[in-house]
């Protein structure tokens, strides 16, 4: 009986020691009410604002380390307001039971988008009134061409769903969902809050401007070109349920360019594959950019269910420099600049963000000093030119006297082939050629100035890049060379007075003729 008695008494201890063993390997293995788990949302630009909002309640029993049923519920916002949108346009009331709405997007991934879309438009609509539980600000600052490299991180989470909303950023953020749950740690074999890393989905929308495309971005050009333009912008991708779907494009073209009647037309593209648009349907013509931005050459105000199929809006049109001193030679060039003007919080019908491209173009003048050619100082008038791009001087091209002195390169009616040189004062000598491109010339001289010989062989004048200046010389009218001084004028008098007496003994010989003839 006494080993008996032992045997019992150590298995007894052993039985202790198995139960607290199990005791402690069950602590060990269970979540505590004082566990959190935390979020990092990455993915996103710099100086965003990113708002988290908590969705569900879990209910969760930590002395057992069972959920208890129902494992979840709505928080009490959501819950009361899903029960409001009974016999509504859009009735989710029987999602007010989690369960059920569990049971429905189970499958169905596109649901639960479209759910989680309408629940952030409510709450960002203030129809639904819930505050967001914490809201950070991605480090750095906004800035563009756009960089996802930055992140935010939420810490001390309670266990349940949470909605993610991000604004400000020039990108368009979806809404995003996320859970923070109990997962099994293998490593240290015990059960932890879950610490998700979410990557956010966006539209990268950007607007890029080329000029002359086809012929390889060519921005040098003349007065008489047809310049082409191309913008090109990525569409949006706006939820049904988004408040503020608003998408323009602008062009504002500074004071030397003029745009080409009728020109415009504008694509919506998939792959390689363009669809042209109308006018009045999936765009309106309009010519002040939205939110008071100001006036615009041209704005094309999208109706974004017209065009939300596409990957991006294709714009294409033709313009011309002018004619006159508005049209800048060399230097800064003529610029224009287009705009793409969208809601980048799909959720806040106020905001906006603004991105743009500029591109310029560049035309050239070529000044010619007309001058003696044995004293600079002495500034000609009267010569006649005409310019080609022939040695030989054919086809010569045709201007538009603007001012004295002073041609733009011009095609229009009335038009001349003939350049005179500067009269007046300030521009005396001088022949201004405006608006030419780059490349080589040829000036020929047609008309000299008075007293002066005129050239007959023509001058190459070049332009690449600059305006260029060349000086063209005249000599005085052509003269026989002479030599001798003085002596030459008494020669010429001594001669004079011999062919006069000459003269006179002719006239007394005939007088004696005549007299003896009468005798």
């Amino acid at each position: 009986m006494k080993t008996n008695k032992k045997v019992l008494k150590a298995i007894s201890v052993i039985l202790i020691a198995l139960i607290i063993l199990n005791v402690i390997s069950l602590k060990s293995f269970a979540i505590l009410i004082t566990d959190r788990g935390s979020l990092k949302v990455s993915n996103i630009e710099a100086g965003v604002k990113v708002s988290l909002y908590k969705l569900t309640k879990t209910n969760y029993d930590y002395e057992v380390d069972q959920p208890i049923y129902p494992p979840y519920e709505w928080d009490d916002s959501v819950k009361t307001y899903l029960e409001t949108t009974a016999g509504k346009e859009k009735d989710y009331s029987a999602y007010s039971d989690p369960e059920v709405f569990a049971k429905n997007v189970e499958t169905n991934s596109t649901e639960a988008a479209n759910f989680y879309d309408f629940l952030a438009s409510v709450i960002k609509g203030e129809e639904m009134i819930m505050e967001p539980l914490k809201v950070e600000e991605a480090p750095g600052v906004l800035a563009f061409p756009v960089e996802t490299n930055s992140e935010v991180e939420f810490t001390d989470l309670e266990m349940g769903t949470y909605l993610i909303i991000i604004e400000n950023g020039y990108m368009v953020y979806r809404p995003t969902v996320v859970n923070i749950t109990p997962v099994f740690n293998k490593e240290t074999e015990k059960w932890e809050m879950s610490k998700p890393e979410v990557e956010i989905k966006a539209s990268n929308i950007g607007i890029e401007k080329t000029v002359n495309e086809e012929q390889e971005g060519d921005n040098k050009v003349s007065t008489t070109d047809i310049i082409n333009f191309d913008i090109r912008t990525d569409v949006p991708q706006y939820l049904e349920n988004s408040l503020a779907k608003e998408y323009q494009v602008s062009d504002k073209f500074s004071e030397a360019l003029t745009l080409i009647e009728d020109s415009i037309k504008v694509y919506g593209v998939n792959g390689t594959k363009e669809t042209l648009l109308t006018k009045d349907v999936e765009y309106k013509l309009l010519t002040q950019r939205p939110n008071e931005f100001g006036e615009s050459t041209f704005t094309l105000k999208f109706d974004y269910e017209q065009i939300k199929q596409y990957e991006t809006i294709h714009v294409d049109y033709n313009v011309k420099l002018n004619e006159n001193e508005t049209t800048k030679m060399a230097g800064e060039g003529n610029p224009n600049h287009a705009y793409l003007d969208y809601s980048n919080n799909p959720y806040d019908g106020t905001s906006w963000k603004t991105q743009e491209d500029e591109e310029k173009v560049y035309t050239y003048e070529l000044t010619i000093t007309k001058v003696d050619r044995d004293d600079h100082n002495i500034l000609l008038t009267g010569a006649e030119f005409v310019l080609s791009e022939s040695p030989d001087g054919s086809n010569p091209m045709t201007f538009k006297k603007y001012s004295d002195g002073v041609y733009y390169k011009s095609n229009e009616e009335g038009a001349a082939k003939t350049l005179e040189v500067g009269k007046e004062e300030g521009n005396k000598g001088k022949l201004e050629l405006r608006g030419l491109d780059n490349g080589t010339y040829y000036l020929l001289e047609t008309k000299a100035p008075n007293e002066y010989n005129r050239i007959t062989t023509s001058k190459e004048l070049v332009v690449n890049n600059e305006n260029a200046g060349y000086i063209v010389e005249n000599v005085k009218t052509f003269q026989l060379p002479i030599t001798g001084g003085m002596g030459t004028t008494v020669l010429t008098v001594v001669g004079s007075i011999f062919v006069l007496t000459g003269l006179v003994l002719i006239i007394i010989v005939n007088k004696k003729s005549k007299t003896k003839e009468e005798k």
